[in-house]
This record gives structure tokens, C-alpha cells and sequence, in this order.
């Protein structure tokens, strides 16, 4: 499934905000001070500097509890910090002092899509269409929702309804041209993606997913284009990079794909698609020492993990006798229904299988590795 954009409603203005700290029984040195936290948390937001933002909404939401603008932004930094579960519930404390509020309803339907409760999701952006019903926000969010649930047309006729509102609303365009995709329209997919990109040319986001749209359709040389300036306006991306690698391997360029290949983990979408469903899990991963290959002096046993489906991890048990042959003691994570035929066929090898959370072997590991990274160590490039 194509990955979407969840929108969160606009961040609610401080005289909106004076207002309601008014309406409170806090002293006037509280409100003052309230208010100026929110002022100045604001402003970082709109920057881009995010976990300040997030810390200075905190702050002010101890001064002056229950207030809706207060804890509507916080909710939306928290989305864009993928803090999905502290957004959820401050939505969820939000929606019981304010059962009719639209943006919390909003917010929490985008954290519910993020936490995998699409269902959950649906129902959240129903009700605020229900409170507001030419909520373009709620109408894109609703579409998101009905993709993850791979309702396409659904989630197309609620992406229009949103454009109908909100005719450059660059999110929905680029969701709209997602779920055409998915119903294999690409011409018109492509002509929501270029006007997207039109509405915000300097937003990397916008490159970054029509190179995913054009990569889907082999259109390698666009594609490239379009990841290359994605990473030309933010060199951090990692969807980008990682876009670009598989455009890369594609076209057997293995040494200059590898690199990017890396960064796979850190794609929201891929990680939790095809690494670990679990959350916790992949914290774990994160927080072990990597193995950096043959050679790597004191590595111990490795821990090599699954990633992807059974089919690839076939593909990838062509690189176990060269990882044999590097002399290092490894356990290797793989899917139940092959574990005989990789005990049978490497009967010097330990295997174990794949569990949720994982096997206690593999978490006290010297080092671990995911198994897609083995071609990056032994088979760089096609010689």
C-alpha cells in the first residue's frame, strides 16, 4: 500500500488562545505567563523546530490545563515528531473535557492511522465530518484511513471531496494521486503528483513520492530526477535515499545502491510493513550494536534478523554459505515454515524462528544485522 500524508488542522492563533485562558480561573501572572509560552512555542513551530516547540506546550498546558489550542498543537507536533501514542492520548484527554472538537477529532484519527488502527481512524474522521462537514483536513485523513483499509475508491472519492473544498491542498493531491496508483491511473496519478509539486516546489515530500509513484511505474530516469531533488532540499531524508537505492539496485548500480539501501529501516512505511509489526521490537533492534561485517575486530556471535516476506528471505539464503565462510558465529532469524529446510541444507548453522517479540537469542547477540543488509557486505557490486 502506497504510504499517505495525514493533515492535522492549521495551529490555533493566540488571541483564540488569550480568550480561553481567560475563561479559566488561573491567576493573571499564570495567563501571562500561559500565554507567552504559547507565543513563543508557536513560533518555533511554525520554524520547524519542533521538540522545543513541544516542550514549551507542555509547559504552558501545566500553567492553564484543558485548553483546547494548547492541546490541539502540542497534538500536532507530536504527529510531526511520530510520537504517535503521547498524540493519542492527549487527543483522547482533549475529546473527553471536548467531545465535539473537530481538530482533536482529526488529530486523533492520524495517530490512530499511524498506530495501525485504521478502523478506529475511520470512525474519528467521521465524527468530525459529522461536527464540520466541509472539513477538508477530516476528508483527507478519512481518505488515509480507508487506504491502510484498502478501500481505494473510497479513499478516492473522499480525497476529491477534500480537493472540491480545498482545491490546493497539496496533501490530498499527492494521497489522491496515491490511491489512483493503486487503481492502476497512473497518467492521472502523475498530473496529481506534478501539481502538487507546482503548489510546493521546495518541499522535498512532494519529490520524494512522485519518485516513489514513477519508480512503481519503471520510469527509472524520472524517478532518479525527482529523488535527487528531494535530497537536494533535505539531505536527511531518508525516504529519498532509500527511493533512490531501489531505483539503483534496479539497475544493478549495487555499489552506489548499498548505501542508501541502509537506510530502509528508517522508512516509517517500509519498517512496519516489512522489518517488525512491533514497535517494541524494533526499539530493540535500534538500541543493539550493529555488525559492520568480516573483520570487525570483538563482534562476538551475530544475531542476523528477518526482514520481508518468505519469498526474499529465500532470495537471501543465497548469501548464508558466504556468511559461513567468514568464520563468524551467528544465529540466523527465519520464517517457521523454512526453518527445516535452512537446518537441513546448513546443518552447521544455528537457526531459529521468526517470534514476536523475538527469540531471547537474538536480543543477546554481540552484534545483529538485518538480513538485507548481507548483500551490502559480501556482493557489492555484479563482479
Amino acid at each position: 500500500m502506497a504510504e499517505t500524508e495525514d493533515t492535522r488542522p492549521g495551529v490555533q492563533e493566540s488571541g483564540q488562545h488569550m480568550t480561553e485562558l481567560a475563561a479559566g480561573g488561573s491567576s493573571m501572572d499564570r495567563l501571562e505567563k500561559a500565554e507567552q509560552l504559547f507565543l513563543e512555542a508557536l513560533a518555533l513551530q511554525e520554524k520547524g523546530d519542533l521538540e522545543r516547540a513541544a516542550r514549551l506546550y507542555q509547559e504552558a498546558l501545566a500553567l492553564a490545563p484543558e485548553r483546547p489550542s494548547v492541546m490541539n498543537n502540542l497534538a500536532a507536533v507530536y504527529l510531526k515528531l511520530k510520537r504517535y501514542p503521547e498524540g493519542k492520548r492527549l487527543c483522547e484527554r482533549l475529546l473527553q473535557i471536548h467531545p465535539d472538537d473537530e481538530g482533536a477529532l482529526v488529530n486523533l484519527g492520524a495517530c490512530q492511522i499511524k498506530l495501525d488502527s485504521p478502523e478506529d481512524a475511520l470512525a474519528s474522521c467521521d465524527r468530525a465530518l459529522a461536527v464540520k462537514p466541509d472539513f477538508a483536513d477530516a476528508l483527507n485523513n478519512r481518505g488515509n484511513a480507508l487506504m491502510d483499509l484498502d478501500r481505494l475508491e473510497e479513499a478516492l472519492a473522499s480525497y476529491e471531496r477534500a480537493l472540491a473544498i480545498k482545491p490546493d491542498y497539496a496533501d490530498a493531491l499527492n494521497n489522491l494521486g496515491n490511491a489512483l496508483v493503486g487503481l492502476g491511473r497512473e497518467g492521472e496519478a502523475n498530473a496529481c503528483f506534478r501539481r502538487a509539486i507546482t503548489l510546493e516546489p521546495d518541499e522535498a515530500e512532494r519529490h520524494f513520492r512522485f519518485g516513489n509513484a514513477l519508480s512503481a511505474q519503471h520510469r527509472w530516469d524520472e524517478a532518479t530526477a525527482q529523488f535527487e531533488r528531494a535530497l537536494e532540499l533535505n539531505q536527511a531524508s531518508a525516504d529519498a535515499e532509500f527511493g533512490l537505492a531501489g531505483v539503483r539496485l534496479f539497475q544493478q548500480q549495487f555499489e552506489r545502491a548499498w548505501p542508501g539501501y541502509e537506510r530502509r529501516l528508517e522508512v516509517e512505511h517500509y519498517r512496519k510493513k516489512y522489518f517488525r509489526d512491533s514497535p517494541a521490537s524494533v526499539l530493540l533492534y535500534e538500541r543493539l550494536a550493529r555488525w559492520r561485517g568480516p573483520g570487525e575486530a570483538g563482534a562476538g556471535e551475530v544475531a542476523i534478523w528477518a526482514e520481508q516476506g518468505i519469498g526474499d528471505q529465500t532470495l537471501f539464503s543465497t548469501l548464508i554459505p558466504e556468511l559461513i565462510g567468514a568464520g563468524v558465529p551467528f544465529v540466523y532469524e527465519v520464517d517457521r515454515r523454512l526453518l527445516g529446510a535452512y537446518q537441513r541444507a546448513f546443518p552447521g548453522a544455528r537457526f531459529v524462528a521468526g517470534e514476536e517479540p523475538p527469540q531471547e537469542s537474538l536480543q543477546q547477540a554481540s552484534r545483529v544485522l538485518a538480513i538485507g543488509s548481507l548483500p551490502g557486505l559480501f556482493r557489492r557490486s555484479r563482479k
